[in-house]
């Protein structure tokens, strides 16, 4: 299938790009998406941090400020947190 970039969304794009990024768990390092979602990140001035244990399978934190109008009320900040992996699983040899 082509693609017209110019008709492509932003999120589109990204997931093309990210489709690119080969990260099979075991064969290739999620190093690469990470640096690319962390560049994407910091493009738009969201600061992250990377920890890990192995640095070429690190973990990615981005943390964007936000404000709780209703923190007098409910007595406490809230926050939301979403999470998930940047390696594939390869479906070779499953049937």
């Amino acid at each position: 299938m082509n693609y017209d970039s110019d008709s492509l969304s932003a999120a589109d794009q990204l997931l093309i790009d990210l489709l690119k990024l080969d990260s099979t768990n075991g064969i290739n390092p999620e190093k690469p998406v990470i640096d690319h979602i962390r560049a994407l990140l910091n493009a738009e001035g969201i600061l992250t941090e990377l920890y890990w244990k192995d640095p070429e399978r690190p973990n990615l934190l981005a943390v964007l400020p936000g404000e709780n109008k209703n923190v007098e009320k409910s007595g406490a900040n809230t926050a939301l947190l979403l999470y998930g992996h940047a390696d594939v699983v390869s479906t070779q040899g499953q049937k």
